[in-house]
């Protein structure tokens, strides 16, 4: 098959399928005069990369794993999704985490509001906490209840 129909296959542009080709992703690729040729094999090289990128790969990282003849490394592979795997846990726990602070923050916010703070106010942002807190996931409704900490800028009048 030509470029174009390897391109509609796999779901992408004729100018990728030309980039994997020249970064080594495909394997070799037979010409027939002017013409490559492509076939079943071309078309899952191609699937492979997409999900790759899917997966937050880039191509250099890919075709790092590809030997001079084209031959996937796929023990090199298996590291690669390995260390992805541990990235994407750690970048969970991040958000967790930062997903906790906002919940805080949000009830922080809404006590300052409550209290009348003053619009100069810059701690309202700043809580502490008094439980727990909320279970990944949960609303701000389940947030732990929040002790406003607020600091007020001083007013200074201003000078004649």
């Amino acid at each position: 098959m030509l470029i174009r129909s390897l391109a509609e296959l796999a779901g992408t542009t004729p100018k990728a399928v030309r980039l994997y080709e020249r970064l080594g992703l495909l394997g070799p690729v037979p010409r027939r005069g002017r013409y490559r040729v492509f076939d079943a094999t071309h078309v899952e090289a191609v699937l492979l990369v997409r999900r790759a990128q899917r997966f937050g790969f880039g191509l250099r990282e890919l075709a790092a794993t590809r030997s001079r003849d084209g031959a996937i490394d796929w023990a090199l592979m298996a590291r690669l999704v390995q260390e992805r795997q541990a990235e994407l846990a750690a970048e969970r726990q991040h958000l967790q985490a930062l997903e906790i602070e906002l919940a805080q923050a949000a009830a922080g916010l809404v006590a300052c509001d409550r209290a009348g703070a003053l619009p100069r106010a810059v701690g309202c942002l700043q809580t502490s906490k008094a439980g727990s807190p909320p279970a990944a996931g949960a609303g701000l409704d389940s947030a732990p209840r929040v002790t406003p900490t607020v600091a007020v800028l001083p007013h200074f009048p201003p000078s004649s």
